[in-house]
């Protein structure tokens, strides 16, 4: 896994046999439950694209305030008390 994608592995170790619909039918099950992930998973990407950069400015802008405060602080102080 990256910070842009994740990758699934999947490799056949050995062969199921037995009953040929019940394998096809676990295929597309497994194939169904592979697909259902993947939307989902594009799902919360687009999802995020929107989210971060709002998340981005609301971070940014609470510490921009948080530094106003604090200078606007520090200059109250330092007026109350000119020996500083």
């Amino acid at each position: 896994m990256n910070n842009e994608s994740i990758i699934f592995k999947l490799t056949e170790y050995g062969k199921i046999t037995g009953n040929e619909s019940v394998i096809e039918s676990l295929k597309q099950e497994f194939l169904s439950n592979i697909e259902a992930t993947e939307k989902t998973l594009q799902q919360i990407e687009e999802e995020l694209s929107v989210y971060l950069p709002k998340i981005k400015d609301l971070i940014i802008e609470g510490f921009e305030a948080k530094k106003k405060y604090l200078d606007n602080k520090e200059d109250s102080t330092n007026k109350l008390n000119p020996f500083n």
